[in-house]
């Protein structure tokens, strides 16, 4: 099962949403072709983990490992390419502002009318400040912005939690475990329902 996460705008939560599923996961690798903004997590993955150069090395990723986290960088590349023509689901982050989203917008009608990506797509918006407060800006998206060209939205609001978890390189349920008081925290629905969604859509028949 090959997941590619790729947004081209920087600051869209990318590589956060990677270190989740890393450590949510059982038995995937994390691969990227962007060193500069995965350096630190390249590291806390040690002999699972590796920064593609070039289309050998991506081969030789893909040839040994069935499960892969791809971490795209947000340029294009004939590397990141090749990872998307392989994979199985496409989550494309953006935040709730109109250029991001209008990026994002164009990205996956791009995916979308490319025949040699037979991917599905889920559209992960990031860092909200009141996600699903106003249920129209979101049905809104889904209905207009997004219909045709993603299979499903998720939102997960802006939080401190990513940070947390990434310094102390440890996964949410870890985290939840030795925090107990922010089990009910409103990100963690969410972020349960994102894995769940993510489940959904890469588990086989």
């Amino acid at each position: 099962m090959i997941t590619s996460i790729y947004a081209r705008k920087g600051g869209m939560g990318k590589t956060n949403l990677s270190f989740g599923l890393m450590k949510e996961l059982e038995n995937y690798f994390y691969a990227s072709n962007d060193y500069d903004g995965s350096m630190v997590y390249l590291d806390k993955f040690p002999n699972k983990s590796k920064y593609i150069k070039d289309k050998r090395e991506l081969k030789e990723v893909y040839d040994r490992d069935t499960n892969i986290i791809y971490d795209a960088g947000g340029f294009n590349s004939d590397i990141t390419y090749e990872m998307l023509k392989k994979s199985d689901l496409i989550i494309v982050p953006s935040i709730v502002e109109k250029i991001p989203l209008i990026s994002a917008l164009r990205l996956l009608n791009e995916i979308k009318n490319d025949k040699s990506i037979n991917a599905k797509i889920i559209v992960a918006l990031t860092r909200c400040e009141i996600p699903k407060k106003d249920e129209s800006i979101f049905s809104d998206l889904m209905n207009n912005w997004f219909k045709g060209v993603a299979d499903e939205i998720v939102f997960l609001r802006k939080t401190k939690f990513f940070e947390k978890i990434i310094e102390s390189n440890i996964s949410f349920d870890e985290y939840i475990e030795n925090n107990p008081r922010y089990r009910n925290s409103a990100f963690f629905d969410e972020w349960n329902n994102f894995i769940e969604v993510y489940n959904r859509y890469t588990k086989k028949d």
